[in-house]
């Protein structure tokens, strides 16, 4: 790698568009030891670092394989205001420009990719989430930002897990707690390759017909035994570019041609045995050479010719900037653009695992761009992972301890829904919900939001069905008054007393009465005609049945009576009979 590195160093000084008439330099720093081996080198070098003569003095550090290293590095740098560039550290508090002001890095940090997770999420409208993860400090962080990204956003997480145990019985009560939940579809994930294969191993056991994509960072691989388990599984992993580069210079690479002892006895053990070799020193040594060649065109471009210009032209706070303001494509092919604390704005990649021609593959389905929050998705999931389906417009909400999960209620046929659908209103007299008096209303019987008031509706004298009444009516009073008038002409006839010319004209009388109602009812509804039509009706009934009562109980008594002799019934006088 370090004979690679100085390859690109040459390349860089052979260019005559990129710092003319000037050559930049690269010192290896051997770092191997503990964590804080690399503190120890570096401030040898802090310590030497001030000649007056910039050809003997550093500008800048590329280093961080790991957080744990660059944590104390960057921090010794920042003091020393000195650039430096982290190479794979991704640890969030490097973020933080109070302690750590002169870092910058190559990879984003650890936040991002639940920014990226959190999108997707949104994008394909699975609310209702599991996160599972794991002890170590990389998953504790990667849970807290995941729970932070979703905290005021619709998605909700229904179960949050940390596996801090690995026995039998705590991982079976892992996945006892995933199959409570088991809505959630979506199994949020940072784990250790040990704890997803366990939890897979119980979670096998009793998922029966029930199905889980497990969304994950690049810490977590596909289990080979449980493959099954993992299809449509998601995997999120910022890009790291081509290795061509780095590949073509290892293999073309003769031991003759490296420049360290240290490389030719790695070279005697492994020859040129494939390697996958990654490429963030060449990117880091592309980044100082585009920020010096900016900083010195701005600041100093006589510095080209004059190099004496350089001692007072190149300051740390300069080159800080400058690298910072960078936007380039580096030969791996990944796009550089940093925020202003330094972290580039990276793009990620959404990779699945799926079957295709009964050969398990991850496939790459999309991509996420933090510069511009861009989200791209290739594909189309068939799985649905809420926690409440949207109510029918007819139905509250009732809410629930999780803010995407409610229950749904019918309202009654005279209420309609307020307050965002989580209340029943009655409606006031003589109003209705528009949804269930006007069919033909199809957005209102949609939202069923509001009360209209009722339209008036009643027989019109016009109506046909007035016309037969008023005809009948008539028809009715008619015949009424003839008989009446029978009765008059031929009062003293026999069949007419026996009668009863009293009982007959109240039975005649209430017969006219009802008649004469039904005019009041065909009229429009007010007071009034309402006070009439109640007495009116009720009054006829009396009329008519109360006569037809008192004769049949005449007749009765009189057959009674004469079974018991000639004596007179009491109380039946015709006086009696009327108070009767």
């Amino acid at each position: 790698m370090a004979n690679c590195v100085y390859k690109n160093i040459e390349e860089i000084n052979k260019n005559s568009t990129l710092l003319p008439n000037l050559t930049i330099g690269l010192n290896f720093i051997d770092t191997c030891g503990g964590s804080n081996a690399e503190v120890g080198k570096l401030s040898k070098i802090f310590t030497n670092n001030n000649s007056s003569s910039i050809s003997n003095r550093y500008v800048g550090i590329i280093g961080g394989a790991t957080s744990v290293r660059a944590i104390p590095a960057a921090g010794l740098a920042s003091y020393f205001q000195m650039p430096f560039i982290g190479s794979y550290s991704t640890i969030d508090e490097l973020s933080d420009k109070t302690r750590f002001e002169y870092f910058s890095r190559l990879v984003p940090p650890d936040n991002f990719i639940t920014e990226a997770m959190a999108h997707f999420l949104k994008e394909k409208k699975w609310t209702y989430v599991q996160l599972l993860y794991s002890k170590v400090t990389q998953c504790e962080n990667f849970a807290k930002n995941f729970l932070d990204e979703v905290q005021n956003s619709e998605i909700c997480v229904a179960n949050a897990q940390k596996i801090s145990s690995y026995t039998l019985r705590a991982f079976q009560n892992v996945v006892k707690t995933i199959m409570k939940y088991k809505k959630a579809k979506v199994v949020v994930v940072c784990l250790t390759y040990f704890e997803a294969y366990h939890l897979l191993q119980e979670l096998n056991k009793i998922i029966g017909k029930e199905s889980f994509i497990f969304i994950s960072n690049d810490i977590y691989d596909i289990i080979d035994k449980f493959k099954h388990l993992q299809q449509y599984s998601i995997r999120f992993r910022y890009r790291i570019g081509n290795y061509d580069t780095v590949q073509r210079c290892i293999h073309s690479t003769t031991p003759n041609e490296v420049r360290h002892v240290w490389m030719k006895k790695f070279w005697e053990h492994v020859g040129k045995y494939r390697y996958v070799f990654y490429n963030k020193y060449i990117d880091g040594t592309d980044l100082y050479a585009r920020a010096l060649n900016q900083l010195i065109e701005k600041y100093c471009p006589k510095a080209f010719y004059d190099k004496s210009l350089l001692n007072t032209c190149i300051t740390g706070e300069r080159v800080l900037f400058h690298i910072r303001n960078q936007n380039f494509q580096a030969s791996s092919g990944i796009q550089y653009k940093f925020n202003n604390r330094g972290d580039p704005l990276a793009e990620y990649e959404i990779t699945q695992f799926i079957m295709i021609n009964n050969s398990w593959i991850s496939e790459e389905i999309g991509s996420w761009k933090k510069d511009g929050d861009i989200l791209t998705i290739n594909t189309h999931f068939n799985i649905e992972s809420v926690c409440s389906k949207p109510c029918l417009q007819t139905q509250i909400r009732v809410q629930q301890e999780l803010h995407c999960c409610w229950l749904c209620k019918e309202c009654r046929e005279n209420e309609i829904l307020v307050k965002n659908a989580t209340e029943c209103l009655k409606c006031p007299t003589f109003f209705w919900p528009v949804a269930y008096f006007d069919p033909f209303s199809l957005k209102d019987k949609e939202t069923k939001t509001r009360c209209i008031e009722i339209n008036d509706e009643y027989v019109e004298w016009s109506d046909s069905l007035s016309i037969l009444l008023i005809i009948l009516s008539g028809f009715g009073v008619s015949m009424n008054i003839f008989v009446i008038v029978m009765y008059r002409v031929y009062k003293e006839e026999k069949i007419i007393k026996a009668s009863s010319r009293f009982l007959s004209g109240i039975i005649l009388f209430g017969c006219s009465l009802g008649y004469v109602t039904v005019f009041f009812f065909l009229a429009k509804p007010s007071i009034v005609t309402c006070v009439i039509n109640r007495i009116g009706f009720h009054m006829t009934i009396c009329t008519i049945y109360s006569p037809l009562f008192v004769k049949t109980l005449r007749v009765y008594r009189i057959f009674r009576s004469g079974l018991k002799g000639k004596k007179h019934p009491s109380f039946f006088d015709h006086l009696e009979t009327r108070l009767g």
